[in-house]
């Protein structure tokens, strides 16, 4: 009689560790596996903005500050190229002149025009705004040019696009579950225009337990 007792226990004891085990891992699972990436659709809007620069061969360093940058004079040769850098310096068509059959020009270095231009487009954004750095084009479209003092003013136009600034960490941080609640939360922002989605696997209706599992892309429309 005790022997079938025990032989009994011994079987619910099992049979409850087994089915304990296979809860423990099915919880882990629904808690570790589930990933979702949580696509942003938003429209960019232009923005340009022309600013002036002095371009100086006395200079050594840029004064972002002032608009000043250091240039070269750079004279008799005849292999100038406005798309080739020299030395990692580029020059411009608004910056040669041609005297006696020789070429000369200003030669100035891209990226502190680049800065300038970043500034300039920063300088004029909304705070709720993000400047797509990536997208920058800069044209240089007039100049006043001064040889002999080693000096050239110039007038540049920079064009980029801006992206709304989105709060996702903070949106993050509330731990939403229902991907309804977190679709809304975007939706009700300037400039987006749609969000879509992907949870993985498919069957799970829940955003992902741990925040390391949920991906935001912010999905650009020009």
């Amino acid at each position: 009689m005790s022997g079938n007792h025990f032989s009994t226990a011994s079987k619910l004891s099992k049979i409850f560790i087994t089915s304990a085990v296979f809860l423990v891992c099915l919880l882990l699972i629904l808690i570790f596996i589930p990933r979702a990436t949580v696509h942003i659709n938003v429209n960019s809007e232009p923005v340009v903005k022309s600013f002036k620069v002095l371009l100086d061969s006395k200079l050594t360093t840029p004064n972002y500050m002032l608009s000043v940058i250091p240039t070269h004079v750079v004279a008799q040769q005849k292999n100038i190229s406005t798309n080739e850098p020299i030395n990692g310096y580029v020059s411009d068509k608004h910056l040669f002149r041609n005297i006696n059959g020789h070429t000369e020009t200003f030669l100035f270095n891209p990226d502190d025009l680049k800065t300038l231009a970043v500034n300039e487009l920063n300088s004029v954004l909304q705070e709720d705004r993000e400047l797509q750095v990536k997208n920058l084009k800069i044209n240089i479209v007039n100049s006043v040019l001064n040889f002999d003092e080693g000096y050239a003013e110039i007038e540049a136009m920079a064009e980029s696009v801006v992206l709304p600034k989105l709060p996702t960490q903070k949106i993050r941080d509330l731990h939403l579950k229902n991907p309804e609640d977190i679709k809304q939360k975007f939706l009700s922002f300037k400039n987006v225009t749609s969000v879509d989605i992907d949870i993985s696997p498919s069957f799970w209706p829940f955003l992902p337990y741990f925040d390391g599992n949920l991906v935001f892309s912010v999905d650009t429309i020009y």
